[in-house]
């Protein structure tokens, strides 16, 4: 079993619209869990 590179084949690629108001909802919770083990871990000091 050979496997030819000489074959072109496309990518398939998946794609979707960005959901509006996603990234700073994403960026709140990021920041709000780092600043929870930020505090978990100076009250273990």
């Amino acid at each position: 079993m050979s496997h030819d590179h000489s074959d072109h084949e496309e990518k398939m690629i998946l794609d979707h619209e960005e959901v509006p108001g996603y990234r700073p909802v994403f960026l709140v919770a990021i920041t709000l869990g780092i600043l929870y083990l930020a505090f978990i871990f100076f009250q273990t000091l």
